[in-house]
C-alpha cells in the first residue's frame, strides 16, 4: 500500500477506538502483527460546520431572551431567523 494511501485509512484493535497508525495498534494490542486481529476504517475529517447549527444557537438565544424578558423579547432577533441563509455563513467559516 503506498503512504498516500495509507493516510485515508485508520486502525483499531477493538473495532472502537481507531488510530492513525497501525503500529499504535500493534502495540496496544501487545503482539505480534500474526496474532492481531486489527480493523481497518476509512478517516473522517470534520469540521466545526459538522458540530454547530445557526438556526439552534439563534433559537437558544431567543429562549433565554424569552426567558429574561418575557414578551419583550418576542422580536428579538427575529430579522436574523427570517435571513437565517445569509447570516449561517458567519457561524460555518
Amino acid at each position: 500500500m503506498s503512504q498516500t494511501e495509507d493516510k485515508d485509512y485508520c486502525y483499531s484493535y477493538d473495532g472502537e477506538y481507531y488510530y492513525n497508525d497501525i503500529e499504535d495498534v500493534v502495540n496496544a494490542y501487545e503482539c505480534s502483527y500474526a496474532d492481531a486481529k486489527i480493523y481497518r476504517g476509512t478517516k473522517r475529517i470534520y469540521t466545526h460546520a459538522d458540530f454547530l447549527d445557526a438556526g439552534d444557537i439563534i433559537e437558544q438565544m431567543t429562549d433565554r431572551a424569552y426567558d429574561e424578558a418575557g414578551e419583550y423579547a418576542d422580536e428579538y432577533l427575529s430579522e436574523i431567523k427570517r435571513s437565517l441563509q445569509r447570516y449561517s455563513m458567519l457561524f460555518t467559516a
